[in-house]
């Protein structure tokens, strides 16, 4: 999956970049943004300079398909494909939204709420407008626009965001998110279609590794463990780095 990075534009890859650092990348000319989305993806994957980057995120990816519950005989990976567990993992992410927006009272629910208590309000808006986007990428631009609008309006509570972000992420019809026009105006200008999805799919997913993780640890009596939060933290990171890729990369490739 890290090898089609090259086949991107180096607008692709500079917006691939600003999704995985949530910064600005205009600062890097174009010959930097290569070696800073390695860096990027290096460092928010836990990889020593030592690694391939390749193959560490294969790794990755295989780890995050277990942790959300794809079960398989050993072995299963072996030929498969970095596209087909993407694909895989992808719908995975979906599925745990699905879960996640149908239990507000749930453990799921309440562990996932953790990470928007912390977050600023502002940050929550972009959020809920960048999910209910790419829930309504196959709408009028018109009628997508007022749902976003209408869905950062929840950025005042942790629980109502992270049950609409739940909500509106189980919603994403990713063949439509993914070829959207790149023409489209007013909100999609200069936003490339792979970004609708990817950067909600992956926060999704970083949850849902994050519980998943806690809820096994705590069953084994070590969740009082300083250590484990650290490494939980890490995981989120890791997780939401690797499918936050895979969607954009994925995307732009299908859309060419």
């Amino acid at each position: 999956m890290v090898g089609h990075i090259t086949e991107l534009a180096r607008s692709q890859q500079r917006e691939l970049l600003a999704l995985l650092t949530q910064e600005r990348t205009d600062l890097h000319t174009d010959e930097e943004v290569l070696v800073a989305l390695s860096e990027t993806l290096r460092r928010q994957l836990g990889l020593g300079a030592a690694t391939d980057l390749a193959e560490g995120f294969r790794r990755r990816m295989i780890r995050i398909a277990e942790e959300l519950g794809v079960e398989h005989p050993p072995g299963y990976y072996d030929f498969r494909g970095d596209r087909a567990i993407a694909t895989e993992i992808l719908e995975q992410v979906r599925m745990q939204a699905e879960v996640l927006s149908s239990d507000a009272d749930g453990e799921f629910m309440g562990d996932f709420t953790k990470s928007f208590r912390t977050m600023s309000q502002d940050r929550r808006a972009v959020w809920l407008r960048e999910a209910a986007l790419a829930a309504n990428a196959a709408e009028s631009e018109e009628a997508s626009t007022r749902r976003a609008a209408e869905a950062a309006k929840q950025k005042s509570s942790a629980e109502e965001t992270a049950m609409r972000i739940a909500a509106d992420v189980s919603e994403i019809v990713y063949d439509v998110a993914r070829k959207k026009t790149r023409a489209s105006p007013g909100p999609y200008r200069g936003l490339l279609p792979p970004a609708l999805a990817a950067a909600p799919l992956g926060l999704v997913a970083g949850g849902a590794v994050a519980y998943a993780i806690r809820r096994r640890r705590k069953a084994q009596q070590k969740a009082r463990q300083v250590a484990t939060d650290v490494q939980v933290r890490r995981e989120r990171q890791a997780t939401q780095a690797v499918v936050t890729t895979c969607a954009y990369v994925l995307a732009a490739l299908d859309a060419e």
